[in-house]
């Protein structure tokens, strides 16, 4: 009888974590939208701070400098692992049965990517969104606890 109630727990337990799986795939949609939106807002908080101090500048370099920021906060590789883990994620939920130790490494580098993702943002949205993909990611770990 208790085997009958470990196994409903479990399926319980695998729903609760696909559902927050979703959720940090979620965050990485509001990551991406809001990407675009960072960079655009970026050029034009410039262009405004360049134009309130009133001095000459050459337009060429100023696209340098702004293609430099760019460079350094981008996201992209970030949010395209943290994609891949939990697609794998997903893919060992499903498909096998011991999942603690590979889903803790797993877990483990979105905490990483998570981490970075925080350290570059230069947008507020995008650190929320870091930071919800680490609450997540946290809960994750705790539920996959359980399972063992």
């Amino acid at each position: 009888m208790a085997w009958k109630f470990r196994l409903f727990e479990g399926k319980e337990l695998k729903k609760i974590i696909e559902e927050k799986l979703s959720s940090i795939n979620l965050e990485i949609d509001k990551l991406n939208s809001n990407l675009v939106t960072c960079f655009k807002e970026y050029r034009k908080k410039l262009n405004n701070k360049i134009r309130e101090i009133n001095v000459k500048y050459d337009t060429n370099r100023l696209e340098q400098e702004i293609a430099i920021v760019i460079s350094k906060t981008d996201i992209n590789e970030e949010i395209d692992r943290i994609s891949i883990h939990t697609k794998r994620l997903f893919d060992i939920l499903n498909n096998e049965r011991l999942i603690g130790m590979k889903s803790n490494f797993i877990l483990q580098e979105i905490i990483r990517e998570s981490n970075t993702i925080t350290s570059k943002a230069i947008n507020i949205n995008i650190v929320k969104s870091a930071i919800e993909i680490k609450i997540l990611t946290e809960q994750i770990r705790e539920q996959i606890q359980n399972i063992e």
